[in-house]
């Protein structure tokens, strides 16, 4: 998909995020994954992210992580991408990238880094170190130790142009609405709060009606309602 395409899909619906499946003896069980995406493909969601907070990300070995793709890629729908997960150092970061790139998925949500306390100028080399190693689009997720301030994410937006959305899962107000006056249309800007339903209206009042539903993983006709409904 293109850049403009995958941020369209971004900029309304609802975005799913599964579970990743394993057996009762802790092996990845990828026939029950693959049909849990495919379940949740057909279920009127706009994108897919896979293998990211919510598909335990951070309990993946790399291979687990590969296999993940994989199926995801093999069930998926030509009308709702697919985007895998990158995160912990930046290196570790740029690997998942490119073994993303190479299972064929169609962007990339890069978590915070792990761990340690960032300044701005170190985020935004460890962002623009990932996005200039791939080809996939990137949604940047602030949160916790990886907190984006306006300006920063407005210099990060020049240098890279495969970012094409901020996850925010800050939920301040103030510094959201600034990212949005200097950057326009520039990006897609997604609720990532934790449950984002309760911040769902608020969100949607600053002209954010895009988040991820962790509800939509077990309740997804429920999910979908209340997207609709707000």
């Amino acid at each position: 998909m293109t850049l403009a395409r995958l941020k369209a899909s971004l900029s309304g619906g609802l975005l799913g995020f599964p579970l990743t499946d394993f057996n009762a003896n802790g092996d990845l069980n990828t026939e029950a994954f693959a049909a849990r995406v495919a379940n949740m493909v057909g279920g009127g969601c706009s994108a897919l992210f896979v293998a990211a907070g919510a598909g335990e990300f951070f309990s993946l070995t790399t291979s687990e992580y590969a296999r993940v793709l994989s199926s995801a890629t093999a069930s998926r729908s030509d009308a709702v991408p697919i985007f895998g997960a990158a995160g912990l150092g930046t290196r570790e970061a740029v690997a998942h990238a490119r073994l993303a790139e190479e299972e064929g998925v169609d962007g990339l949500l890069l978590l915070p880094p792990y761990l340690t306390e960032v300044s701005q100028a170190g985020l935004a080399e460890h962002i623009a170190t990932v996005c200039g190693s791939t080809g996939l689009a990137v949604v940047v997720y602030s949160r916790a130790n990886g907190r984006l301030k306006a300006d920063t994410l407005a210099r990060l937006a020049e240098r890279c142009p495969n970012l094409i959305a901020l996850k925010d899962g800050v939920g301040d107000t103030e510094e959201l609405w600034a990212m949005r006056l200097a950057l326009g249309d520039r990006l897609a800007f997604l609720n990532g709060m934790p449950t984002a339903e309760v911040f769902a209206p608020a969100f949607a009042a600053m002209g954010v009606p895009t988040y991820s539903s962790a509800i939509y993983a077990f309740l997804p006709r429920f999910a979908i309602q209340f997207y609709q409904a707000v």
